[in-house]
């Protein structure tokens, strides 16, 4: 029997990054020759229509007055639980009415809360890659501010996990689990049946046609990302401050995004030579700011991957960033140098020392030539493609359902 598979794509936009990006890419590129539903919110319909056809299927919901929230809204986290209960009984019209023999939950990837179409009965149930299990460094602390404390709670939640009644029903009923990071499947994996959580990134990209890169004179340091705290735009700060005493005028840095911090963060970078605050641009010119710079710094402190590390190696940039969660799974094969987590001071001298090695023009060419060796044989889309359809014809048939699978043990 062929496969149709109903697809669970909260966040699916062709137009954007983020989540959107990863939920259109795994209803087009990874199951490309499966047949399958994409069920996604009417808010990304007008992007998302024109491309129905060769196997692939939208239906659209949304709560009433809801569906122009945008996926940045502050409550859009709540939105998408509530999204989840409300759709269920359509998801279910949805297997019955199209023989859906599996069901796979992609967007929201959040590690917490897997959605509900896991208690349809029938098909199988696979989700992932599931991110989020990761929590921030403490000795880092200092750049969330008063905002700490709420990461503390978050993280007694995120080892609480075990507790959590829809994480367990969920991966009772699964028969593949895929994990995002090492963090995320060391909190699942002892908690779902063996074997059944495997490790896969959750974001790609298409093969790079750039060709390696020279350094430039100055060196010009990009950080792409949302002024919160999580992304520590005052960690460059700093580090573009030190170099401006160090080394002056051997670096031009350029912060691009939006968010709370972004007044917080331009004020300072007043006083800092050679930094430069940009507002938002449009995901489309993303290519254009790539073109313009030399090296990406990664300041995250809690990222279940990056897909701006894997823009930047594909257009050839190398990568500066912490040693761990995403950037740690990325980043090994080539393609960067990743900081040591420690204090403030050190991790600011190490991203310093780090961008002083990029100067060296040997160093720069090796590092541009591995960034792109390390896409084209780890992170397309067509190689997650062909590993998913490889885990998925090895796992086992459908699991019982939610009703059954609350009895066992």
């Amino acid at each position: 029997m062929s496969r149709r598979f109903l697809l669970s794509c909260f966040a699916c936009d062709p137009r954007a990054g983020s989540e959107p990006y990863v939920g259109w890419h795994w209803a087009r590129r990874v199951h490309a020759g499966h047949a399958r539903i994409v069920l996604t919110r009417r808010h990304h319909r007008a992007a998302l229509a024109p491309h129905a056809g060769d196997g692939l299927e939208f239906r659209f919901f949304d709560l009433p007055f809801l569906a122009g929230l945008d996926h940045r809204h502050r409550l859009m986290k709540l939105y998408y639980i509530l999204w989840q209960i409300a759709v269920l009984p359509y998801a279910a019209w949805i297997v019955r009415r199209e023989r859906i023999t599996d069901i796979h939950h992609v967007t929201y990837n959040a590690v917490d809360f897997p959605g509900l179409l896991w208690a349809i009965p029938g098909p199988r149930f696979l989700w992932g890659p599931a991110g989020g299990g990761q929590t921030p460094p403490r000795a880092l602390a200092a750049f969330y501010g008063a905002g700490w404390r709420r990461q503390v709670w978050r993280a007694r939640m995120k080892a609480g996990l075990r507790f959590n009644p829809f994480v367990r029903l969920a991966l009772a009923r699964a028969t593949l689990v895929l994990a995002a990071n090492a963090e995320t499947e060391a909190r699942l994996a002892p908690l779902a049946r063996s074997g059944r959580v495997r490790r896969m990134l959750e974001t790609a990209i298409d093969p790079p046609a750039a060709t390696p890169r020279q350094a430039r004179d100055p060196l010009r340091v990009l950080w792409v990302g949302r002024f919160e705290p999580r992304k520590a735009p005052g960690l460059l700060l700093g580090v573009a401050r030190a170099l401006s005493i160090a080394r002056p005028g051997d670096f031009a840095f350029t912060m691009i995004g939006a968010g709370p911090l972004l007044a917080e963060i331009r004020a300072a970078a007043l006083d800092i030579p050679g930094l430069a605050v940009r507002g938002e641009i449009p995901f489309a010119a993303i290519g254009d700011v790539y073109a313009a710079a030399d090296v990406l710094a990664f300041t995250s402190l809690q990222d279940t991957s990056g897909n701006v590390v894997l823009e930047a190696l594909a257009a050839g940039i190398p990568v500066v960033a912490l040693d761990h969660q995403g950037a740690a799974e990325i980043l090994p094969p080539g393609g960067g140098l990743l900081v040591p987590v420690g204090p403030p001071e050190a991790v600011i001298g190490g991203f310093a020392e780090a961008l002083i090695r990029l100067t060296d023009a040997e160093t720069y060419a090796a590092a541009s030539r591995a960034a792109l060796a390390n896409i084209r044989a780890h992170h397309t889309w067509d190689s997650r493609a062909a590993r998913f359809a490889g885990l998925i014809d090895a796992a086992s048939p459908a699991q019982p359902s939610a009703k059954s699978a609350r009895a066992m043990p």
